[in-house]
């Protein structure tokens, strides 16, 4: 069966880890699956073609205008399923996809960006869904509230991985992801200033890696406070190194669908602390695999706990491992994708 999977970006973060984790596997249960974005550098689309599965890309944000053919490529495809992800890839899959194809919208956050008029959208358009996932609980929640019912949850997954062993000393505390003001690096940074003596002679430092707009001005916040113990290092896209030489991920965003480097820290036995936004609840077992916290204070505190107590650190990384492997591997995952199909396809078995 050809199964078109659609995306907003073709540049990779976490939503479009999974998609192209996905069409692997569809690969090998032998359907036909293929990529379509609509903007971003490319390398998701790259990605795909490297593994033999045809990518499209319709840059919409420079040609506008090639919007118009999405019809005639949706239906010209003869897709026996469309599967879209993310705000933008849903809406023009609802509007362009012809009659009779099995139509799949996943959301991945609560999008607190959206204006009533979005919503307003999504409510014209909604009929023509046949299913919708969510990738945590409370994004189901979210959306009923706005008059958006969802079929499944079905949460991201990530490859299984032989864990690492996470340094102690000295004890790096890691926050990765685009430099973005929802991310909190500088709110991060400006509560370490007024706490910074509750670590004592701790030899803890905390490293920022990743890419984005914000990079330039959270590197010159550093710069003007170089006694503080934070770095910039540089970004990869190589996955062991990104998280090679941490004690612990952090994530302190104001807002999050499903934060992947939660997930994937885990998958490599490392401990994270999160504030509780979106999904982080559900990737950490709190005092388990890591920690749930409030704010900062209470973050640095359990920084400081997870310094201290070498036993716990050990057990939290087994631990996180665990988890990672028995609730979010790739395979189940994506097996649960494969059941939501076989669930609404009336055109054969998937």
């Amino acid at each position: 069966m050809k199964i078109l999977l659609m995306t907003t970006s073709s540049t990779i973060a976490g939503t479009e880890k999974n998609v192209l984790s996905l069409a692997v596997f569809l690969k090998s249960l032998g359907h036909d699956p293929e990529l379509l974005t609509f903007e971003g550098d490319g390398s998701l689309n790259a990605e795909f073609v490297e593994r033999s599965i045809p990518a499209h890309l319709l840059d919409i944000k420079r040609k506008p205008l090639s919007l118009l053919g999405l019809g005639r490529f949706l239906k010209n495809g003869r897709y026996g399923i469309v599967h879209s992800f993310l705000f933008h890839a849903n809406i023009l899959s609802r509007v362009f996809a012809p009659a009779g194809v099995l139509l799949i919208n996943s959301y991945r956050s609560e999008d607190k960006w959206k204006r009533w008029y979005h919503y307003l959208i999504e409510r014209i358009t909604i009929k023509r869904t046949d299913a919708i996932t969510v990738n945590f609980p409370a994004d189901a929640l979210f959306l009923k509230k706005h008059g958006i019912k969802t079929s499944v949850y079905i949460p991201n997954g990530t490859t299984l991985k032989e864990r690492v062993l996470p340094p102690r000393r000295p004890f790096t505390v890691a926050l990765i992801g685009r430099f973005h003001k929802v991310k909190g690096h500088r709110e991060l940074i400006e509560a370490y200033a007024s706490v910074k003596g509750l670590f004592g002679a701790r030899d803890i430092r905390f490293v920022f890696r990743g890419k984005g707009p914000l990079k330039r001005s959270i590197e010159e916040l550093i710069k003007r406070e170089p006694q503080q113990p934070f770095f910039l290092e540089p970004f990869t896209e190589n996955e062991r190194e990104l998280y090679s030489g941490i004690s612990a991920v952090i994530c302190v965003s104001r807002y999050e669908g499903f934060p992947n480097t939660l997930l994937e820290s885990a998958a490599y036995g490392i401990p994270a602390l999160s504030f509780r936004a979106g999904a982080a609840a559900e990737i950490i077992l709190d005092g388990t695999t890591g920690f749930l916290v409030d704010d900062f204070r209470g973050l640095f505190v359990k920084i400081a706990l997870l310094y201290d107590n070498e036993e716990l650190f050990g057990r939290m990384c087994r631990a996180a491992h665990e988890h990672a492997k028995k609730e979010f591997s790739s395979d189940r995952v994506n097996d649960r994708y494969r059941s939501l199909y076989r669930t609404h396809c009336k055109g054969g078995e998937v």
